[in-house]
């Protein structure tokens, strides 16, 4: 005879860790970050980057004369670490009296908003023009082969596309580089390939391409002439350190009969290489 016992059902206490996980997974542009727990337990808001200026060229040199050495030096960038959070009330009525779970589905909303939030801060981070600023092209009338190939050039000599951890388009781009001849649909990928969460297909040497709607857009005078920042990405060139990783907690009011949802993270984002992020916007194809 089968029973049904406890371990096999959902349980809100670790019902929990699950939905965190699910709000990691949610998150996109987390993929083409480089994540660091090293601040985790570590007293302070405040976190240091080491950034290495390049040196000049070797020079010329002539027999018996010393080598005159460069100075090695660095520019410190600093990331603040930020909470964020949300959180769902439910009524004992609505739990009652609603279709579904609202309780599960609370959970599940929450971690989906904080996976989005996520998003939103590494983008604002890659395209960030306080203090330094990434390599921002003109915009472009689409995201096809020929404005690609535009983002690649700003590269200059330090184009590798195994280096790229990704082009991080809008939903609304993707339809430009549906006609093109040159993207690869993920769709034709051979069993055993994997695929990265959001990925729509590959350019240039199999760089992922992803879809991420939480876009920077810039308004036109008409729909048609609106734009959506794409971005490609080196890998190491962005940065996602967490302080705290997500955390899901329930309060219960007995008073007012409501049971409320909460999730935080505290985290900080920053771009650690200006050369390493290419801004490109271009209409969306309609």
């Amino acid at each position: 005879m089968a029973t049904t016992m406890k371990a096999d059902l959902i349980v809100p206490e670790v019902y929990a860790p699950v939905a965190v996980k699910e709000a990691a997974q949610a998150a996109v542009m987390t993929q083409v970050a480089t994540v660091d727990d090293t601040l985790v337990g570590q007293p302070g808001d405040t976190v240091t980057f080491p950034k290495f200026n390049r040196i000049n060229p070797a020079a010329d040199l002539s027999e018996g004369v010393p080598i005159v050495p460069q100075k090695l030096t660095t520019d410190d960038m600093t990331a603040t670490v930020r909470e964020i959070g949300t959180a769902v009330e439910v009524t004992d009525t609505a739990e009652l009296t609603a279709l579904g779970n609202p309780s599960s589905r609370a959970r599940v909303a929450i971690s989906e908003a904080l996976a989005e939030k996520m998003d939103i801060d590494l983008r604002a981070a890659a395209e960030s023009t306080v203090g330094s600023s990434p390599i921002i092209l003109p915009a472009a009338d689409a995201l096809d082969w020929a404005s690609i190939t535009a983002a690649i050039a700003a590269f200059g000599d330090k184009w590798d596309p195994t280096k790229v951890a990704g082009i991080i388009i809008h939903s609304r781009q993707h339809v430009g580089l549906l006609r093109d001849e040159n993207f690869k649909s993920s769709l034709t990928f051979g069993s055993g390939q994997v695929i990265m969460r959001g990925q729509v297909g590959s350019l240039a040497g199999n760089i992922p391409v992803i879809i991420s709607d939480a876009a920077t857009k810039t308004e036109g005078a008409t729909d048609a002439e609106d734009t959506y920042n794409a971005l490609v990405i080196r890998k190491g060139a962005l940065g996602l350190l967490y302080k705290r990783r997500a955390l899901i907690e329930q309060d219960r009011d007995i008073y007012a009969r409501i049971t409320g949802f909460a999730i935080t993270a505290h985290l900080a984002t920053k771009r650690l290489d200006d050369k390493g992020v290419v801004v490109l916007p271009t209409r969306a194809v309609i």
